[in-house]
């Protein structure tokens, strides 16, 4: 009989955490997603506890201090969303890359005002949540003159009719019919 020996994961809560399986918090590795997230200039988005919400680049990874900055254009310096962020100094950190959604918790907000540019600045993170957005894609149909996918059924309310719907969309959810 196997038993694990190692201890549960535990969410900030101090319960078991059911996204485990999906962290990041190997510094290296860390360290390399947040870099391909600014490199690629991905859109993040910041998400304040109070509901406010604000969509940046992530500029640099400092690794050494353990900083992040993210981009503030000095017209963003006035937007109310950043400074409910600024004033709650805690954000939710959310990025797509591809097929693939990045997820961390970041604190210490610090806006930082140059000249002609501003960043924002925040903790690095201990660990991103790394999702696979989809496992499954859906299948769209080719839309031919020749062949148009027909699914054939009767009314529901008249069973003697007969209908002809043309398929939209098929996924795993159901079938899309026009």
């Amino acid at each position: 009989m196997f038993q694990d020996t190692r201890p549960a994961t535990l969410d900030a809560s101090g319960g078991e955490d059911p996204f485990a399986a999906f962290a990041v918090s190997h510094p290296r590795e860390l360290a390399a997603l947040l870099r391909e997230l600014r490199d690629g200039q991905h859109p993040v988005i910041l998400n304040g506890p109070c509901g406010s919400a604000w969509t940046t680049t992530l500029w640099s990874v400092d690794e050494e201090r353990g900083r992040l900055a993210f981009v503030a254009n000095p017209a963003d310096n006035e937007a109310p969303a950043l400074q409910r962020l600024l004033d709650a100094d805690e954000a939710v950190v959310v990025a797509y890359m591809d097929s693939v959604k990045l997820q961390f918790d970041t604190s210490q907000l610090t806006l930082v005002r140059g000249a002609q540019a501003g960043s924002l600045q925040a903790e690095m993170p201990r660990q991103v949540y790394r999702f696979q957005r989809r496992n499954s894609y859906r299948v769209r149909t080719a839309v031919t003159a020749s062949q148009v996918p027909t699914a054939r059924l009767r009314h529901p309310a008249i069973p003697d009719m007969q209908l002809a719907l043309r398929v939209l969309d098929l996924s795993i959810g159901g079938c899309a019919l026009w």
